[in-house]
Parts: C-alpha cells; structure tokens; sequence
C-alpha cells in the first residue's frame, strides 16, 4: 500500500474519534521566494496590506508633524517654561537672600566690598549684615555693621555702609573674611554665618546664599 504523503492531513474532531482532513498545502507556483524564504501568495498579500496601512499612517501623521507645527509646539513650551519660573519668581512667597563679596588687595591695605539681594518675593525685616574682618590668628582688624528695618522684595543694596577698608595690613599673609547676617521673615527670626580664607589671590569673589523659606 502507498504511503500518504506526511503533513497532507490534519487531525480533527474529537480526540477519542479523530478523523483526517485533507491540509491545503499551496503548489508551488503559489509560493513566493522573499530574501531566499518560500511564502505563500495569501501571506505576501496580508503583509503587503500591513505595510500600506502603515504608509498610510505615517503619511498622516506626516501631514500633522509640519515643521511649522514644531516651531509653534516650541515656541508653546517655552512660554509654559517662562510662566513657570515667573510665578516661582514673582508670585509663590519665599524668601531668598544672598550675598556677594568682593575682596581686593589695594596698596597697603585690603577693600572688602558687600552687596545684599533680597530675590524673594516678601520683604525681609531687621536686617543685621556685620563683615569682620581678621588675621589667621582670630584678631578683628576692622569691621562694619550694616542695620535696615526692612528690604523688600527683588532689591538689591550695595555702597559705602557695605564696604570695608582695612589698612595697615601686610598683603604678604592671609586673613579671614566673616560674613554675619540676620533678618526676620514672617516673624521667624533667620541667621547665617559664612567666612572666607583670603589672601592667596589680590581679588577674589564668593557669593554665599540663605537657606531659601516657602511660604
């Protein structure tokens, strides 16, 4: 008797009945060789229709990515970014006091010179900025004390009551620059100390920054 060709019938039915089914397997003009792989011409078919809905897709949304579009999308972002930092900046209440000192070695002496800024959105009230200003063994050379009832918001002050001249002192040894501040903000009392090591460069800059307060 002649051998059924294997993988010609299926199968089917119930498992304790079974009965074989005739499986349509494709001639081979009805295969199509892709990259060197026989497929039938009904799957060629159903991924060529995959791939039209796909260009039709990216064509769509080609139509919706315009570069016109980007440069508005842009332009939308960073007016939200803009909005953004202005109500932090101008709206939500906080308080944001820093300070910014200028040592400078002048003849035979040294100028130390202060600005305060009050970038917070409330005023600050009796303020108390005091600059020492002594050698590495601790002795006070020279010092200034700069008192205000109030600072509003976004000020900045500098001139003479923030500067410091010390003269008389070698420019060959190093000193210690004290920065003692204290202010009131929503009737908690705040304080800050900073000190900087000068002496190795004639002009140097720091700027130092309170703890920041919301609400």
């Amino acid at each position: 008797m002649e051998k059924d060709t294997e993988g010609m019938f299926n199968l089917v039915g119930d498992p304790d009945d079974p009965e074989l089914e005739e499986e349509n397997i494709p001639d081979k003009d009805d295969l199509v060789d892709v990259g060197g792989r026989k497929f039938s011409k009904e799957d060629v078919e159903i991924a060529h229709e995959a791939l039209e809905k796909v260009k039709e897709v990216g064509e769509k949304v080609g139509k919706v990515v315009t570069p016109v579009n980007v440069v508005i999308a842009s332009i939308f972002m960073a007016f939200l970014l803009f909005t953004s930092f202005a109500i932090v900046f101008w709206v939500i209440p906080r308080d944001a006091v820093s300070v910014d000192t200028v040592y400078m070695q002048s003849g035979p002496g040294h100028v130390v010179m202060v600005e305060l800024h009050n970038y917070g959105t409330q005023p600050i009230t009796d303020l108390t900025l005091t600059i020492s200003f002594s050698d590495v063994n601790g002795e006070i050379l020279n010092s200034t004390t700069f008192r205000r009832s109030e600072i509003p918001s976004h000020t900045s002050i500098a001139g003479d009551d923030l500067e410091l001249l010390v003269g008389g002192a070698t420019v060959w040894a190093n000193y210690n620059i004290s920065i003692e501040l204290e202010y009131s903000y929503n009737g908690d009392e705040m304080s800050e100390e900073w000190v900087h090591y000068v002496g190795d460069w004639s002009s140097e800059y720091f700027t130092d920054k309170a703890e920041r307060h919301w609400f």
